[in-house]
C-alpha cells in the first residue's frame, strides 16, 4: 500500500512524491479517499521538508488533495490548499502548468459554497491562462 513506501532510500524527493501522488491517484479513482489523502498529504510534507515548495509535483499534490476534500465535501480544507496552489503556480515557472487546474478546483469549491460571482471570475481566469499556454 502507499504506507508502506519508505522514504528513507536513495531516490531523489521529486521520484517519491510523483509516486505518492500516483498511488494517491489510483486510491482516489477506487473512491479509497482517506488512503488518497494520506498519499498527497505525505507527498506535501515531503515537498516542504525537501524545500521543493515551488516544484511542479508539490502544486500537483497539493490541488490533488484539494480534489480528493472536494469530493469529500471538506470545502473549508480544500479551498486553502486550491489558494496555495494557485498562488505557488503563478509565482514558479516549474508550477505554472498547474495554474489552470487549480483555477479550475477553486472555482468548484467556490460554485458549491454559492459564492457564483466569485466562481465565474475564476473561470474566466482559467480560460485566460489555458488559452496564454
Amino acid at each position: 500500500t502507499a504506507l508502506a513506501i519508505s522514504t528513507a532510500g536513495k531516490s531523489p524527493p521529486t521520484e517519491i512524491i510523483n509516486s505518492l501522488i500516483l498511488l494517491g491517484s489510483a486510491a482516489q479513482s477506487q473512491a479509497h479517499y482517506p488512503e488518497a489523502e494520506i498519499c498527497y498529504r505525505r507527498a506535501i510534507a515531503i515537498g516542504e521538508s525537501s524545500g521543493l515548495t515551488g516544484d511542479s509535483y508539490y502544486v500537483l499534490a497539493l490541488l490533488s488533495l484539494g480534489n480528493v476534500l472536494l469530493t469529500q465535501d471538506r470545502l473549508a480544507e480544500a479551498l486553502p490548499l486550491a489558494q496555495k496552489g494557485i498562488s505557488i503556480a503563478e509565482r514558479s515557472p516549474a508550477a505554472r502548468l498547474h495554474l489552470s487546474s487549480g483555477l479550475g478546483l477553486m472555482a468548484l469549491i467556490l460554485e458549491r459554497q454559492s459564492r457564483f460571482a466569485e466562481a465565474e471570475s475564476l473561470l474566466k481566469r482559467k480560460l485566460a491562462a489555458t488559452e496564454a499556454t
